[in-house]
């Protein structure tokens, strides 16, 4: 018998058609937009934003996997929350929060639902975050 696939994805994105991302963490706010030529660019500057980092969150994003819907929000992050905002060429756009519940539990609050992360998931995820904000470091 064929058991039911529960699709897991938190945020359904395609890492191709992404126009835009915008980090916010910490007070810091990352921009960034790709060009013509499929080259990031920092908003606001000349400053290329290495590929290597951007598809790196990108990806981590696309893999990113929920262990279950939460019942309640979340409210605030207790720490080491961030937002992240991905504009896509299709028009769907993706507004992302993330953070850690009172119990050191990821999650993710996308539109009107929250949802634990799995600790993989999270792992990568902030390691992408923490790379793109230690290379944009003035």
């Amino acid at each position: 018998t064929l058991e039911a696939f529960e699709d897991r994805r938190a945020a359904v994105i395609e890492v191709d058609d992404m126009e835009s991302l915008k980090l916010e963490k910490e007070g810091r706010t990352v921009e960034a937009s790709r060009d013509a030529f499929g080259k990031w660019t920092l908003k606001g500057t000349e400053t290329d934003l290495p590929e290597d980092l951007a598809n790196g969150l990108l990806w981590a994003v696309k893999d990113l996997r929920f262990e279950k819907p939460l019942k309640d929000s979340p409210g605030q992050p207790e720490e080491k929350g961030f937002h992240l905002l991905l504009e896509q060429k299709s028009g769907k756009d993706a507004d992302l929060r993330f953070g850690l519940l009172e119990n050191g539990k990821p999650y993710l609050w996308r539109q009107s639902q929250a949802f634990s992360l799995s600790d993989s998931s999270w792992n990568t995820l902030d390691e992408a975050v923490t790379k793109i904000l230690k290379s944009t470091q003035k």
